[in-house]
């Protein structure tokens, strides 16, 4: 009888432990899910790109040719800006005609600019290259060259309609470690419609499939 007593809480009691493991396991992957899938949770990597101003970085190695038009805006309307290698900032005044900018292998050119009214789909800033170039950096430099880091809200209509737009060949990337930020939660009409039109070469399936050209 006392054998089997022993043995009746012997059983319980491995019973129990096992399941103190199994509650323990889960509640630790419980955890690891809800931190994985909660949205404010940020990496170093991320505030980081979120604090880089839009930028291209010449993937090749020879000379490429950044594209920039300025489409039925007038210059002061969008103010934007360039910087070489993180040098001066460079004015692009002129609209309707492109603005043609070298950009040596292996440089970066980063956009600024400070929007003061809503774009339509007649008015936009259209930025491509021509030769294979990442992109990565907060897109959100184009309305704020200043507050960009800290914008929630995308403010104008159409505000970067076409941005990225495949225009006699698109050569726009996605870079391995550097990534391009759209830190806006609060979206105005038609914000990022076709920004991502026709770019082949950027593998973000979520930018792409969120903001093609419906």
């Amino acid at each position: 009888m006392s054998k089997e007593k022993n043995y009746l809480v012997t059983t319980f009691d491995i019973i129990t432990i096992n399941k103190k493991i199994f509650l323990i396991l889960l509640s630790v992957l419980l955890i690891f899910a809800f931190t994985s899938c909660d949205s404010n949770v940020e990496s170093s990597d991320e505030i980081s790109d979120a604090e880089t101003p839009l930028t291209l970085e010449n993937a090749g190695s020879t000379d490429a040719t950044i594209n920039v038009i300025i489409v039925g805006y007038s210059s002061n309307d969008v103010n934007l800006k360039y910087s070489i290698d993180g040098g001066t900032k460079t004015a692009i005044t002129s609209t309707e005609t492109e603005e043609n900018i070298s950009l040596p292998a292996g440089s970066t050119i980063s956009f600024y600019g400070d929007r003061t009214t809503d774009g339509t789909s007649s008015k936009y800033v259209m930025i491509n290259c021509s030769a294979e170039c990442y992109v990565y950096g907060n897109v959100m430099s184009l309305l704020d060259s200043d507050e960009f880091s800290s914008l929630t809200s995308t403010t104008y209509d159409y505000a970067f309609y076409r941005l990225f737009y495949k225009h006699d060949g698109n050569y726009i990337k996605n870079h391995t470690s550097k990534a391009l930020v759209l830190p806006a939660t609060d979206l105005v009409d038609s914000c990022y419609f076709c920004m991502f039109y026709g770019c082949t070469r950027y593998r973000n399936k979520v930018f792409l499939q969120k903001f093609k050209c419906r």
